[in-house]
């Protein structure tokens, strides 16, 4: 039996103020938010040595395909012509203190969305930080913050169950909100 353990995480809400966007974007005017979600495409992360009972901190990496995202509007700027593209590098977990599926933790990582627009394509690198709290009635809810991106995300369990064996593989989905520049601690 396949377990199932989902992520459900709050947009972050942006605030006013000019946008900074990379060169070539539109101009410097305030900007409505731009929501993109990855619909039905869903890439696969890999997770080494796994979360489960036993604390635990390690690396992710995407093991499958580029996801994709449908945007509803300009993301920094940029009109997409088409889907976006998005690759998760990976990054970390248990960066605090090591992670437990009861517990939860936190982490960070890379990800690089890439835009086809009418000008060429553009890319964006998002590096984040995210916090989860502990498996309750079959998900884990948390938050994650980029440099440009913010959002939720949801992952279906492939590999592992969490008790008997680690969670070593998932499927994720998730919305999230493009945002100004903004240095995290």
């Amino acid at each position: 039996m396949r377990a199932r353990l989902v992520w459900l995480l709050l947009p972050v809400i942006v605030g006013g103020g000019l946008m900074a966007v990379p060169a070539g974007g539109a101009s410097g005017a305030p900007q409505a938010e731009t929501v993109c979600t990855n619909g039905q495409s869903r890439e696969t992360i890999t997770f080494t040595p796994g979360v489960s009972e036993t604390p635990s901190a390690g690396f992710w990496f995407s093991s499958g395909e580029l996801g994709t995202e449908q945007c509803t509007g300009p993301v920094l700027g940029y009109e997409p012509t088409g889907p976006v593209t998005i690759r998760h590098h990976g990054g970390r977990f248990g960066t605090t203190d090591p992670d437990r599926c009861s517990t939860g933790g936190e982490g960070w990582g890379v990800a690089t969305h890439t835009i086809p627009t009418k000008d060429g394509t553009k890319t964006i690198v998002n590096t984040f930080t995210f916090t989860y709290g502990g498996l309750s009635h079959g998900g884990i809810t948390g938050t994650f913050d980029g440099d440009y991106y913010s959002g939720t995300v949801a992952f279906e369990v492939l590999e592992g169950d969490c008790v008997t064996t680690p969670i070593t593989k998932a499927r994720i989905a998730f919305a999230g909100t493009w945002h100004p520049y903004r240095a995290r601690s």
